[in-house]
Order: C-alpha cells, then structure tokens, then sequence
C-alpha cells in the first residue's frame, strides 16, 4: 500500500498517532529488504541494533531530564546493566 494513502486514510479517521514517521518507514523497508533479500523471516541485526539504539538513547533523554516520576530506578538499572554489557563487548573485543 502506497504510504501517503495510508497516512491520509489514518489521519481522515482521527489516527495521527497511528502515521509513520520517515524514519518508522525507513526501519520498516529495511527490515523488509533484508527479509528479500535474505529469504527468511528473522530481524536481523541490521534492523536490531538501531532500534535498541534508539530506546537506549530515548531512555537516557528522559532519565536526564528528569521526565520519569515513578520509574527512575528502574530505568536507570537499565541504563546501567547497558553500559556494563557494551564495556564488557568492548573490552573482549579489544583482547
């Protein structure tokens, strides 16, 4: 389905929340080049990575600026267990 149409159908009917934006969209074609071209229905980490990346970074941007009220330690728990996980990637990939 052609993208535009489906914005312009979701927004007639009051789903503006539901519209993609650009980069939706791009992660989304990616992830369906990647299923073409390798023939198999499994996220790859060419589509992994960046979302995990993004939540990451969303998640730090709210703990920063102070946005949570009832979640703070468990996000910053997250945040933590991340940064210790990529020093530890780091460090044996420089073994």
């Amino acid at each position: 389905m052609d993208v535009k149409l489906l914005a312009g159908i979701l927004e007639a009917h009051g789903h503006n929340n539901l519209v993609l934006s650009s980069r939706e969209y791009s992660q989304l074609a990616e992830l369906e080049a990647t299923q073409l071209t390798e023939g198999e229905k499994v996220v790859t980490v060419s589509f992994a990575v960046p979302s995990v990346m993004s939540l990451i970074k969303q998640l730090q941007e709210m703990v920063d600026k102070q946005q949570l009220k009832f979640c703070n330690p468990v996000c910053n728990a997250l945040l933590s267990s991340w940064n210790a996980d990529v020093a530890a990637a780091t460090f044996r990939h420089q073994c």
